[in-house]
C-alpha cells in the first residue's frame, strides 16, 4: 500500500509498515540494478582480459620467430645444433641438424644475418600458431676449416610461414615453410 494525501491514516503503525516495504522494495530494486551492474562489469573486464592474453599470446609468438632465427644464425654458425632445443620442436631441431651436418660435410659453415622481419599475419588456435612473415636475410658460406669466406655476402628477400606449437609454457617452431618467390617475367626477344 502506497501513502498518497488521499490514503486514510488509520493506524500509524501501518504506515510504518507500508514504508519499511516501499523501502526494501526500493532496495530490492537498487541491488538488482548493482548486481545487473557488476555482472555487466565483470563481463567487460573478462572480455578487455580475453583480448589482451590473445594480444600477449601472438605477442609471445612472434618473440618466439625472432628467437628462432637468431638461434639459428648460432648454430649454422658454431655449428651446434643443439641451440635449437630451446626454441624448437624435436623434429624441427633435427631437421636443422641434418643441414649442419650437410655443411660440415662439405667444409662449410653459414654465416647469415637477419636484417629485417615483417609479420604479415599472425594466428592462434589453441596451442598452435601459425606466423606468416617477410624477411630480408644475407647469407655466405665460409670455410669450416678457416672462417674465411670465399664469396661475396648474398642478400635476399623471403616469405616463410612458421608453425609454432605451445608447449611447456611457451612457444616453440614446429616447422618451418618458405614460400617460393614468384618465377621472374619471361625474357624479351
Amino acid at each position: 500500500m502506497k501513502l498518497t494525501a488521499k490514503t486514510p491514516r488509520r493506524n500509524f503503525g501501518f504506515w510504518i509498515l507500508d514504508f519499511e516495504l516501499l523501502n526494501l522494495k526500493s532496495s530490492i530494486h537498487n541491488s538488482q540494478f548493482i548486481i545487473h551492474n557488476l555482472f555487466l562489469a565483470a563481463v567487460l573486464i573478462a572480455s578487455v582480459a580475453a583480448c589482451s592474453c590473445a594480444g600477449n599470446k601472438e605477442e609471445a609468438a612472434k618473440e618466439a620467430v625472432r628467437r628462432y632465427n637468431e638461434a639459428l644464425v648460432d648454430a649454422y654458425m658454431r655449428p651446434d645444433p643443439e641451440l635449437m632445443a630451446r626454441y624448437t620442436t624435436p623434429k624441427e631441431q633435427s631437421r636443422i641438424r641434418e643441414y649442419i651436418f650437410f655443411l660440415l660435410k662439405e667444409k662449410h659453415l653459414l654465416r647469415c644475418e637477419l636484417r629485417e622481419i615483417k609479420f604479415l599475419g599472425t594466428a592462434i588456435s589453441g596451442a598452435t600458431a601459425v606466423a606468416h612473415t617477410k624477411e630480408d636475410w644475407t647469407c655466405r658460406k665460409i670455410s669450416s676449416e678457416t672462417r674465411q669466406s670465399a664469396e661475396a655476402p648474398s642478400p635476399f628477400i623471403q616469405e616463410v610461414n612458421y608453425e609454432l606449437e605451445f608447449t611447456e609454457g611457451r612457444w616453440v617452431v614446429a616447422s618451418v615453410e618458405v614460400e617460393k618467390p614468384p618465377a621472374p617475367p619471361p625474357a624479351a626477344p
